[in-house]
């Protein structure tokens, strides 16, 4: 897991957008990998209320349903909005042209 913005994550790594929440009970937590397989390939086969397990640094893990799946332009920065309650956004490409959209899925 690194810092990033998913323009310049290593192939094998998923970012934390900076300025997003980390994963709990308040806020937007918004992560970004390649749909490569071991990384966010598997979003696309996801299904509304399947859950999503997400394990902090410190070994403590949180469990969040899908709820949405959304496609955005890959400039859309709405998804990156902070929110009152716990949600879990992941993003990836949709090819290799870094100025296709982007699939989102949300998890609360």
């Amino acid at each position: 897991m690194v810092e990033g913005d998913g323009v310049h994550v290593p192939l094998n790594l998923a970012a934390h957008y900076p300025g997003t929440a980390e994963p709990g009970p308040s806020g937007n937590a918004v992560y970004y990998a390649h749909a490569q397989p071991g990384m966010f390939l598997g979003l696309y086969r996801l299904h509304l209320g399947d859950p999503v397990r997400v394990v902090q640094r410190d070994g403590t893990a949180m469990t969040f349903h899908v709820a949405a799946f959304k496609r955005v332009a890959f400039n859309d920065r709405s998804v990156l909005a902070p929110t009152p309650f716990g949600e879990l956004t992941l993003l990836t490409c949709t090819s290799y042209d870094p100025y296709t959209p982007r699939f989102i899925v949300i998890a609360t």
